[in-house]
C-alpha cells in the first residue's frame, strides 16, 4: 500500500471524509442491487460453478451454496426467489419460526413460502437462540429439533437444515450436530467452504474479487433479501420504506377484519 493512501474499509454511508482535497474515492463493495446480484450469479455461472444446497453431495469441481436469512419480509424474499428462478439457480431460504416482524404460519405468508419453494428452493428453520434462552449444547439441540419438526407440520414441507439467528459466540464455536438437520454453521460451511455475508448491509470482502479469483472452490453466500432494490437507495431509505410498508400491510389485513374500515380510517392516512 502507498503511505500517503488512506484506506478506509465501512459502509458507503458511515465514511466520512475530510474537509481537504481528494483526487478518488472508489468503492467495489457497492453491491445492493438487483442488478449487481445478478451480474454476480453470471459470472458464478462463467467460472464455472456448480449452485448446490445444503443436502447435496459435494462432487462437483467447483460449487456454490446459496443462503438467504429472512430476517424480517418474506414478501421480499419471495421476489428474490422469483429472481433467482429466471437465473436459474437455487438456494436455501431460512425462515423464522418466531418473530416480531412477520408470522410465518399466517395464510398470506404459508403462501409465500409455499411459492418460494415452487420456484425450486429449499426452506430451512432460521433459528433464534436468544428467544429460546438456551443455556447449553444438548439443550440448544433439542430446541432447534423441536422447531424443525413444528415448521415442517406447520407448513408441509421438508425442513432438512437450520441457520443460527445472531448467534452467540458459544454457537459458533459449537459445531453442533443435529440429528436429521443440517447446520449451515457447522465448520465444514465455514471452514472447507469460503463463507462471505452481506450482514447490515455491508459486505466485508470483495465477493466479486473472491469469484474472478477462483482461489476458492466451494464458496457459502449468505445474503439478505431485504437490502436488494431495482434502484438506487441509501440503508436509511431502506429501512423507512419497510417501516413505511408495514403500517400499509397492518391497514390492509385490518380491512379483511373490521368492517367498513374506510369510515374510519383511510389509505390515505397511513
Amino acid at each position: 500500500m502507498e503511505s500517503n493512501i488512506i484506506y478506509q474499509c465501512k459502509a458507503m454511508e458511515d465514511l466520512t471524509l475530510s474537509g481537504q482535497l481528494f483526487d478518488v474515492v472508489m468503492s467495489s463493495l457497492a453491491f445492493h442491487y438487483v442488478e449487481d446480484y445478478e451480474k454476480m450469479i453470471e459470472l458464478l455461472w462463467k467460472k464455472g460453478y456448480s449452485f448446490c444446497n445444503y443436502k447435496e453431495t459435494y462432487t462437483e469441481k467447483k460449487v456454490c451454496v446459496l443462503r438467504h436469512d429472512v430476517d424480517t419480509d418474506i414478501g421480499a424474499a419471495l421476489k428474490f426467489a422469483q429472481i433467482e428462478k429466471k437465473l436459474g439457480v437455487k438456494s436455501t431460504y431460512f425462515i423464522l419460526s418466531r418473530s416480531d416482524f412477520y408470522n410465518p404460519y399466517s395464510k398470506q405468508n404459508t403462501d409465500r413460502i409455499h411459492k418460494i419453494h415452487e420456484c425450486g428452493h429449499d426452506i430451512g428453520l432460521h433459528f433464534d437462540e436468544k428467544i429460546c434462552k438456551v443455556q447449553n449444547e444438548i439443550e440448544c439441540i433439542s430446541r432447534i429439533s423441536e422447531e424443525a419438526i413444528c415448521m415442517e407440520k406447520m407448513l408441509n414441507l421438508p425442513i432438512s437444515s437450520v441457520s443460527m439467528h445472531r448467534p452467540s459466540k458459544q454457537t459458533l464455536e459449537a459445531n453442533y450436530r443435529i440429528p436429521g438437520i443440517i447446520n449451515s454453521y457447522s465448520k465444514m460451511f465455514f471452514e472447507e467452504f469460503k463463507y462471505v455475508s452481506d450482514s447490515r448491509r455491508n459486505w466485508r470482502e470483495d465477493i466479486e474479487q473472491i469469484i474472478e479469483s477462483e482461489q476458492y472452490s466451494y464458496l457459502h453466500i449468505l445474503t439478505h433479501p431485504i437490502w436488494y432494490r431495482e434502484n438506487e437507495l441509501e440503508t436509511r431509505e431502506i429501512l423507512l420504506d419497510f417501516i413505511r410498508n408495514g403500517n400499509k400491510e397492518r391497514y390492509v389485513t385490518l380491512s379483511g377484519e373490521f368492517t367498513k374500515l374506510e369510515e374510519f380510517v383511510s389509505e390515505k392516512d397511513i
